[in-house]
């Protein structure tokens, strides 16, 4: 028997026509959204996903800290927004806090505009 190291990777071809183009997402990956309904960045960085919707390849989970405050303290939440790229076992890859534009979010995601 044969040990082989085996990498999963999930193709997302949304809106996608070009052939060349395939953007990769290592299986189980996802992005935590750590807002609060009160926070006015959080409210304009939703909308930024929502306009971008079609162009992410993550699982967005979104996470309010004022209802799910044991997780963003597992996560050492401490402003919001946040945004926290874990892969499938939940361990942290990539972590912003703060406001982004599309570009800067679509860079920050891996996205290919």
């Amino acid at each position: 028997m044969n040990n082989f190291d085996i990498d999963i990777r999930l193709v997302d071809r949304r809106h996608d026509t070009d052939d060349t183009k395939v953007d990769y997402v290592p299986f189980g990956m996802k992005v935590l959204k750590f807002y609060a309904e009160w926070c006015n960045p959080c409210k304009m960085l939703s909308k930024i996903f929502e306009g971008a919707a079609d162009k992410i390849n993550l699982p967005i989970e979104e996470v309010d800290i004022d209802d799910q405050m044991e997780l963003a303290q597992q996560y050492g939440i401490r402003s919001v927004p946040t945004l926290v790229i874990v892969d499938d076992a939940g361990a942290e890859v990539k972590r912003h806090t703060g406001f982004l534009n599309e570009s800067a979010l679509m860079n920050f995601l891996g996205v290919n505009e």
